[in-house]
Parts: C-alpha cells; structure tokens; sequence
C-alpha cells in the first residue's frame, strides 16, 4: 500500500482529503489540538471496522518546531510515496491591528513551516516519482478580495504569494524523483462552516475537492513540477 503524509490532517477539509484517501493509502496525519476528533470521524466515516491504515502524528509546530518531526515521522515509516502540505493560516487581522508578533506567527506557519516540512520529508520520498501537492489560496493570484466576505492580513497575502513562488521553485531545490503540484482553492463548501451568500454558487463541494485530490496523486505525472493549478468552478487552469 502507499504511504502518505499530510499536514493539518484535523482541518475541516483536510480530514475529508484524508477519508478520501483512506482505501488507498496508508495515512500519516500531522495533528495538533484536534487528533482525537480527527480519529472520531475517520472511525465513523469508514464505517467503524477498526481496519485503518492511519497513524496519528500529535506535532505542535509552534511549540516543537519543524525538524522535530523527522524522528516522529521516522518511527512509524521509511518511506512515503506522496505528501500534501497546506497554507494552515487565514488570518485577518486588521492593517491597524497588526502587531510584530502576529506578523512572525502568521509568516513561521504560513511559510517557515511548509518549506522547512519539505526539506524534512523529502528524505523519505525515495520512490520514482514521489509527489508532494501543496494546497494555497488564490489572493496571488486573484488579489486580496478573491474571497468576497473574508479580509486577509498583510502578512497572510505576503506569505501566501512566497509559496506560490516556492511551489514555482522548488523543482529547482528537491531531488528529481520528486514532482511537486500546487493547487490554489477558490471557495469550498465545508460541512458546519457557513459560507457568505456571495460563495454560495461558485463554491465547490468537499466532495469535488477531494476527488480532484485523489486523481492528482494518481495522476501527478501529467503536469510538470512546479505546475500551479487553480481549482475553481469558475475557471479551471494550470
């Protein structure tokens, strides 16, 4: 069976990528506050047969920093076939509000961490070819109203077009059996979390988002390393 990480597995979509993924793969679920939720709804969601190939990675990065979690990630795999690494942040702090610690908080988990997670996991990814999809948001692209409703920090938008560079550069960075992917999500429709009356019809379901997901990973060899594919109902590129 295949090996996969993935950042921020708790996350309100990211869980439902996971459960997509859970025939396919063995999972190793980087989680912070909310492993034992992520657990409970991988349970039920499958069905209850206790027959899961998922191990739980309990990681803080605020408080244990990145590197830290080779030797996690070591103690259970070898090796992993693919990765997804996410943009964990959409801050919206006000212009006036911003404080110097919220800038570095904001800029370590948006940008620090998912380059430095890179670095860490490529060791692992040993296989030819090994994927690595990073998920980000459009305001590079798009600009800082993309997302009508929401109000991105400064530091959210900055941080967010340096991965959209480092997705860009990174074939240039990592070993050649190793292909990396961007996607840039518009709007998704995630269960409990309430979307603005503008969203609503243009927003896509997890559903959508989780089997483009599957189909990248198994079909990654299509696009170039480096490639940046925007995931939209509205229009659909790379």
């Amino acid at each position: 069976m295949r090996k996969l990480f993935i950042m921020g597995a708790s996350g309100k979509l990211v869980r439902h990528i996971a459960f997509s993924l859970i025939r396919d793969y063995e999972l190793f679920l980087q989680c912070n506050k909310m492993c034992e939720e992520l657990r409970k709804f991988l349970t039920l969601a499958e069905g209850g047969s206790g027959n899961l190939s998922i191990h739980l990675i309990r990681h803080d990065f605020m408080e244990e920093g990145v590197e830290s979690l080779f030797s996690k990630l070591r103690s259970l795999t070898s090796r992993l076939d693919a990765s997804i690494i996410i943009e964990p942040v959409f801050d919206q702090t006000s212009f006036n509000g911003m404080r110097e610690e919220l800038v570095k908080r904001v800029v370590y988990l948006n940008l620090v961490v998912p380059i430095t997670l890179i670095r860490v996991l490529t060791p692992f990814m040993i296989g030819e070819p090994s994927v690595i999809v990073v998920l980000v948001d459009l305001t590079p692209l798009k600009g800082s109203r993309v997302y009508e409703g929401l109000n991105p920090s400064l530091p959210t938008v900055a941080s967010s077009a340096a991965l959209h560079t480092m997705i860009k550069e990174l074939p240039n960075y990592i070993p050649r059996n190793v292909k990396v992917v961007g996607v840039a999500l518009d709007w998704v429709k995630v269960p409990s979390k309430k979307l603005p009356p503008e969203a609503t019809s243009v927003a896509m379901s997890v559903e959508e988002v989780a089997r483009f997901m599957r189909e990248l990973l198994d079909g990654a060899s299509r696009y170039p390393s480096g490639t940046l594919i925007v995931l939209s109902r509205r229009e659909k590129t790379a």
